[in-house]
């Protein structure tokens, strides 16, 4: 520009302070990526990528909100083939919620299933969800694509995928009965015990509802592996005879056959149930206890029969 007064050009610098705007953004960036964060946890990718999309073509027409229930279902469902399914849930949980104040029970179950979620990626499996005290994982629904994020498999398993996503879904409830009983129970001071069950076959996933849409499983197999669960016992695993087929454990001495269990809607149902490392140390300690018992009880009675082969030659 001219200054008027010279007449020469001059240059004029304008300074304007974008700390605020700055700082503004940088709270923008980290919560867009918290969020990104957060709804990686929940959905696998072709979820978010549908969402996005749906999201910005919206935006573009200029419609008001976000709509879950005007996106495509059929982009959204995935049938899946065979994958095995684990329910759980705490024994005494009735009597400890009736006994304890709600944000104890808060508390308490968000100290345990935090301890459980750490499992997770360890074992490659998916937390479907949790509902009171229930906690379900599934073994190959998910796996991660090249970029890392989450995707849904979609190729039909082989057998040994069958199997592997079995052992799975297996492992991480073995690792969950001993990372269960690190936590205590806030009624009683003693450990935590629970009991699970597993069951393998087909599921459809999608997203289901438009207001906290969540990513879900449908079929019978989630039903049966509800049923595997609520009839197994404390501390214990019980599998269908699907699950324990596709196991192929090569220590089947562990397992043990229920003779059949009587499951609603189904009628008898061949199962296998599974010793867990707490259920082996209750036993053990249960039976050196009534060992120990045995030389007072038959001084008693005048038997001279002891609870080990030194006794004997005494």
């Amino acid at each position: 520009m001219v200054d008027p007064e010279s007449g020469q050009q001059v240059l004029v610098v304008v300074q304007t302070d974008v700390s605020e705007r700055s700082g503004v953004e940088e709270r923008l960036m980290a919560l867009t990526a918290a969020q990104m964060t957060m709804l990686e946890a929940m959905f696998p990718r072709h979820i978010m990528e549908q969402i996005a999309a749906h999201g910005a073509a919206a935006a573009m027409s200029g419609a008001a909100g976000f709509d879950v229930g005007a996106m495509s279902l059929s982009k959204l469902a995935t049938h899946h083939e065979c994958v095995t399914i684990m329910f759980t849930d705490i024994v005494g949980f009735t009597a400890f919620s009736k006994e304890c104040t709600p944000g104890q029970v808060m508390s308490f179950l968000n100290e345990l299933f935090s301890k459980l979620d750490a499992l997770l990626d360890k074992h490659n499996v998916y937390k479907v969800e949790t509902a009171g005290d229930c906690y379900i994982i599934c073994g190959g629904l998910l796996d991660e694509d090249e970029d890392g994020f989450q995707a849904v498999s979609t190729s039909s398993p082989c057998r040994a995928a069958k199997t592997k996503a079995a052992r799975r879904a297996l492992n991480f409830a073995l690792d969950m009965m001993q990372v269960a009983a690190t936590v205590m129970m806030p009624n009683t001071g003693k450990p935590v015990v629970l009991r699970a069950g597993l069951h393998s076959g087909p599921v459809v996933s999608g997203l289901v509802g438009s207001r906290l849409p969540k990513f879900s499983l449908f079929g019978d197999t989630m039903n049966t592996a509800s049923r595997m669960e609520s009839t197994s016992l404390p501390g214990r695993i019980q599998v269908s005879q699907t699950t324990y087929e596709l196991l192929r454990d090569p220590r089947p001495s562990r397992w043990h056959p229920t003779g059949g269990v009587e499951v609603k809607g189904k009628g008898l149902m061949h199962t296998f149930l599974m010793d867990t490392e707490s259920t082996r140390t209750r036993r053990n300690s249960t039976a050196a206890h009534a060992c120990q018992a045995l030389p007072t009880a038959a001084a008693a009675i005048g038997n001279t029969a002891a609870c080990s082969n030194s006794a004997n030659h005494t």
